[in-house]
């Protein structure tokens, strides 16, 4: 395999390569420790789901479990880091060369995930004057 192609667990450092992203694995690592749902959910990736989780906002992690992995101390879904803050600086990056909103997600599909990306990308789009136009 080429060098320059990324493996699984590689993925989520594509964004120290980038010099002019604006958040790295380090950013996602700390924002991670000290969110009060992800620290959980790296928690149980680590050590175990529990039998039962009554808690609404580790449902959208609850059912991604099985593919959860963690990597440099953030989440991994599959090839996908979790992004618990800096998720407007994320979808602007995505956004700056206005790819249209079908481009837009599935560039986001390939590097990131957290729950509604899909709507904060749709809603980016619709408030950018320059998409309208097109």
């Amino acid at each position: 395999m080429p060098e320059s192609v990324p493996v699984p667990g590689e993925r989520v450092l594509l964004l120290e390569h980038l010099s002019h992203t604006p958040i790295n694995s380090r950013h996602i690592q700390e924002w991670t420790r000290c969110h009060p749902v992800l620290s959980k959910v790296h928690q149980f990736t680590l050590n175990g789901w529990p039998y039962h989780c009554q808690d609404v906002q580790l449902h959208p992690y609850l059912s991604q479990k099985a593919e959860l992995t963690i990597e440099s101390g953030c989440i991994l879904w599959g090839n996908r880091v979790i992004v618990p803050q800096g998720q407007a600086q994320v979808i602007a990056e995505l956004h700056e060369a206005h790819p249209g909103l079908s481009r837009m997600k599935a560039l986001a599909c390939d590097y990131a995930w957290w729950p509604n990306m899909d709507r904060q990308s749709e809603d980016a789009v619709k408030r950018c004057q320059q998409c309208q136009l097109h």
